[in-house]
């Protein structure tokens, strides 16, 4: 009884920090408002970390044990499902950027990303606990804010 409010609570913490991030609140542009200027390998890099961190997420919540039944249990498997797809989306962007993909080339995975996100947010409220959000999901929050301003005027 108290690990599950112990998980609500860091899950609580977690869905706050992925609020902020995904509204683009933590993320800079320059003074302008304008995209970050377009670096290439710092896009790479970033990507690449986002897509072992996205990996360490999925890895991390597979490996807690399922104590839900009926209803929880399919939100469990959605969840599980939606980090599969964040995962997959990461390294889809990392190797778009390795083999020369640009702005325009890779700004389609960037916004799936944004977007699985959100889903990955909504979903894991009740699922994980605080101390698992705050391992797994902060470096990824770190690694979005840093890559936001490449992508997304708003960030």
């Amino acid at each position: 009884m108290a690990e599950s409010r112990r998980r609500r609570a860091a899950l609580a913490t977690l869905c706050a920090a992925l609020a902020t991030l995904t509204s683009g609140a933590c993320a800079t542009t320059d003074a302008s408002g304008e995209l970050r200027k377009w670096d290439q390998e710092r896009v790479t890099q970033i990507a690449v970390e986002l897509a072992a961190a996205a990996k360490a997420v999925r890895q991390g919540f597979r490996e807690q044990p399922v104590e839900a039944i009926g209803t929880q249990e399919r939100s469990h498997y959605q969840f599980f499902e939606v980090l599969k797809a964040l995962e997959k989306a990461t390294q889809q962007l990392a190797f778009r950027l390795k083999g020369g993909g640009g702005f325009r080339e890779t700004l389609p995975i960037a916004k799936k990303i944004r977007s699985l996100l959100r889903e990955a947010e909504t979903q894991g409220r009740s699922l994980m606990s605080s101390d698992q959000m705050e391992r797994l999901y902060v470096p990824a929050d770190r690694l979005l804010d840093e890559i936001a301003p490449y992508y997304f005027a708003e960030a």
